[in-house]
């Protein structure tokens, strides 16, 4: 239902699908390597705490259809 991962290939490849993404990114530039999809997210978990990085996460996840 979503697939979570850092900027790897494996996240490329699940943004090339159906599959709701979230990358995580810090050294590479989002705007340029992240994933493609209007409900894909991009997030820094440098620049967020990690409530808040759960909290967007879940909020993604229930906005999937099961």
């Amino acid at each position: 239902r979503l697939f979570l991962a850092g900027d790897t290939g494996p996240m490329h490849l699940a943004s090339s699908t159906e599959v709701p993404t979230v990358a995580l990114f810090h050294a590479s530039n989002p705007a340029l390597y992240g994933p493609l999809k209007a409900c894909d997210v991009a997030l820094d978990p440098t620049q967020c705490p990690p409530a808040e990085l759960a909290q967007r996460c879940r909020a993604l996840w229930r906005r999937v259809p099961t």
